[in-house]
């Protein structure tokens, strides 16, 4: 699959550009020292990162990821990788690397498993990486370094990156630019590309904060758990995790450093519009706005108002998607219960547009490009 096929999803504005392959390399961070010798084994130290993996049956994705892992400073990191089946390949594969530990499943899903791997997780930040995608070499040090000269930082985002999980060296992938000020983090959670796996948390406000109320959790789940993922949605849980923050007050640190590089392919869920789970995460973003509209309405009115035109647009985007296959009773049916719920659904699908008119006129702004 080649750059110049990846298309984001249609209700995402592409707000990519290309990056030379150069100028991805991390720029120097505080020195992390390596143990002194005697002072005991990887697994004996206490980790600073925690980095998180769900996978199932991907050996071939994962042997690579481990590979890749390996350049980032082991005495800081803890990796952990939970399998979607009974470990067993995950572990040998990890046998050579002594930061890994492997959590077996069975999973109920992949924020299942991340639920289980927060909640396993040793080190003071968490972050992700999943099997077909991969983190910079040196980068996870300077996200420590970052956390470490800044306290009271509790959640950071960084740059990150697309290419083609198969891009040769040297290849020019594209930057999925993230707005550096808070003005538009709104509009980017909800109409861009948040590049989730690109954030870190401290792992005691992820915890503390980031949990389900005992009210809302997700079936099958024990009342007053602690899943910091919302179970009942398959595909869209991290954005759903990350508005639950913005909606509470909490806003992160950028840094503007290039972390994390998406691998592009076919099979991605969210990242290639022609994928199978779209219609799903259309779905699941129309689910979160109506589970979201107190909270937004406890933080603001502008910003009930931006998630409501957020999930007036998905709707729009869904009813499209089905008339376009041929669902076209489905597709009217769909639209006239949302339009009898919400009679200003016409006005919200207007505002909507405007917030990704001026979403986009933003990050051209930034560029230096003429809107």
């Amino acid at each position: 699959m080649s750059t110049q096929a990846f298309i984001p999803l249609p209700s995402s504005p592409n707000i990519c550009r290309r990056q030379a392959a150069d100028s991805l390399e991390p720029p120097p961070s505080a020195p992390i020292l390596a143990p002194e010798k005697g002072s005991g084994s990887v697994r004996d130290i206490q980790p600073i990162i925690s980095i998180i993996t769900p996978t199932m049956q991907r050996p071939g994705l994962l042997r690579r990821l481990l590979g890749t892992m390996a350049a980032n400073a082991p005495w800081i990191l803890e990796h952990i990788v939970v399998d979607g089946e009974d470990g067993a390949e995950s572990r040998a594969l990890a046998a050579d690397y002594p930061n890994v530990s492997v959590l077996p499943g069975p999973d109920r899903n992949s924020h299942h498993a991340l639920n289980k791997g927060i909640a396993a997780a040793r080190g003071e930040i968490i972050g992700f990486v999943n099997t077909d995608d991969r983190i910079r070499p040196g980068a996870l040090a300077a996200v420590q370094a970052y956390f470490e000269h800044h306290p009271g930082c509790v959640m950071l985002r960084t740059a990150c990156h697309l290419a083609p999980l198969d891009a040769p060296p040297g290849h020019e992938p594209l930057e999925l630019h993230h707005l550096g000020d808070e003005a538009g983090l709104l509009a980017v959670l909800l109409f861009g590309t948040p590049g989730f796996n690109a954030w870190f948390f401290r792992r005691d406000f992820l915890q503390r904060h980031g949990g389900l109320p005992d009210t809302d959790t997700a079936p099958g789940t024990a009342p007053g758990a602690s899943g910091v993922l919302d179970e009942r949605y398959v595909i869209a849980a991290d954005r759903d995790l990350l508005l639950r923050l913005y909606f509470a007050g909490f806003r992160p640190d950028y840094l503007p450093l290039p972390v994390y590089v998406y691998g592009l392919h076919e099979a991605s869920a969210t990242l290639n519009n022609a994928g199978r789970g779209v219609e799903q995460q259309l779905a699941e973003h129309i689910k979160i706005a109506e589970r979201l509209r107190p909270a937004a309405r406890a933080a603001t009115g502008a910003a009930a108002a931006m998630l409501d035109a957020w999930g007036a647009f998905e709707l729009w985007v869904l009813v499209r998607v089905q008339w376009r296959e041929g669902r076209r009773a489905a597709a009217l049916a769909l639209l006239g219960r949302a339009w009898a719920a919400a009679p200003d659904l016409p006005f919200r699908l207007w505002r909507a547009r405007a917030q990704r008119a001026a979403l986009i006129a933003q990050v051209k702004r930034e560029r230096g490009e003429a809107c």
